[in-house]
């Protein structure tokens, strides 16, 4: 299970979603066409969007650590320290909700909303990496729960902020 939650990129996702967007943007930008443009813009704003909700979950995630301040599997192992310690600051040591399993279900619920041919896969695959990162001993399975319900909730936000049918206009424009 060790070598399947390795496979998680949970702390790169900004830095590969922002590789994508670049490499989408000079794609668009180098196009000869106005059609190739077009679809490599679309994709550029789609990839904008999984940031969106990464940054979300991310932000609430951080949160939510620093208030709970519960500590990691590794602590019980090595430390015999069990519970809580709120308002701590190193968030190394904390993992509810758990940063890797919220980073992967909030990409992965941009992602599937954008290729409902992949979406079982999609989210097949943030199962199982889900359940290694639980028995691999990186965090609670509390924590795995409660990353996921983040994510998720965090791509419904990201989608509600950038909805244009509300009854006012979106607040970001994408």
């Amino acid at each position: 299970f060790r070598a399947v939650a390795i496979l998680n990129p949970s702390g790169w996702w900004f830095l590969i979603l922002a590789a994508l967007w670049l490499f989408y943007m000079a794609v668009a930008g180098l196009s000869l066409t106005t059609d190739v443009f077009e679809r490599n813009l679309v994709k550029a704003r789609r990839v904008l969007f999984v940031s969106m909700t990464l940054g979300l979950s991310s932000a609430f995630t951080l949160i939510a650590n620093i208030l709970t301040g519960r500590y990691t599997p590794e602590f019980l192992e090595t430390m015999h320290l069990y519970g809580f310690s709120a308002l701590r600051f190193n968030v190394v040591e904390t993992s509810f909700p758990d940063f890797g399993v919220q980073s992967l279900w909030a990409v992965a619920a941009a992602a599937a909303s954008f290729s409902p041919k992949f979406a079982k896969a999609i989210f097949a695959a943030a199962a199982v990496m889900t359940v290694a990162v639980v028995f691999a001993a990186k965090c609670f399975i509390s924590d795995a729960v409660t990353g996921a319900y983040v994510g998720v909730i965090a791509y419904y936000a990201a989608a509600w902020i950038k909805s244009e049918n509300r009854e006012n206009t979106p607040l970001i424009s994408l």
